[in-house]
C-alpha cells in the first residue's frame, strides 16, 4: 500500500520573507538567549551540587601519574 502525502506548499516571496525575518530573529534570540543565560547556568549549578566538581567520576589517580 503507497500512501501519498499532499505536495509541499511553495516557498514564501521574497517580500514576505523579508517582512517575516526579524520576527523570526526575535524569537531565536528569546528563545536560545533565555536559555543559555537563565536555564543553563542554574542547570550547572545544579549538577556542580549534585555531582561535585569531578561530576560524578571516578578517576584513577595512579593513571595520571604516569
Amino acid at each position: 500500500m503507497v500512501v501519498l502525502a499532499p505536495a509541499p506548499p511553495p516557498p514564501l516571496p521574497v517580500a514576505m520573507r523579508v517582512i517575516y525575518a526579524p520576527f523570526y530573529v526575535t524569537g531565536l534570540v528569546l528563545r536560545y538567549g533565555v536559555y543559555y543565560l537563565i536555564v543553563a547556568p542554574f542547570e550547572v549549578l545544579g549538577r556542580t551540587l549534585s555531582y561535585g566538581v569531578d561530576g560524578g567520576v571516578d578517576r584513577d589517580r595512579d593513571a595520571n601519574q604516569k
